[in-house]
């Protein structure tokens, strides 16, 4: 069974009154999840090892964006796994318009 974590760095996941309309991280990482590529390798993940997970997971933010890295958790065996990193995005918090900044 593939899982796929959605997780935020930081504690607090709320936005206060005064950035009403603003984009939340939940929604970034939705956004990411969504993204046609990220779906697609979601897809093999799953299909490669049922013990691998896929995790979108905000891992910054600024005023303006989130980062939020997209990873695989590996399961190597022996209780030991290792981390392969799909992309890094930066979503914006205003437009929600998704960028991926690393290729």
């Amino acid at each position: 069974m593939l899982m796929i974590m959605i997780t935020l760095a930081g504690t607090g996941c709320h936005v206060p009154s005064e950035n009403a309309g603003v984009l939340s991280a939940n929604e970034a990482m939705t956004r990411v999840s969504e993204d046609v590529k990220v779906g697609a390798w979601v897809t093999f993940v799953k299909g490669q090892n049922a013990q691998d997970r896929a995790v979108v997971e905000v891992d910054s933010e600024d005023a303006a964006v989130y980062t939020v890295h997209v990873y695989e958790v590996v399961e190597d065996g022996g209780g030991m796994s290792h981390t392969a990193t799909f992309g890094w995005y930066e979503v914006s918090k205003k437009t929600g318009a998704v960028t991926r900044i690393m290729p």
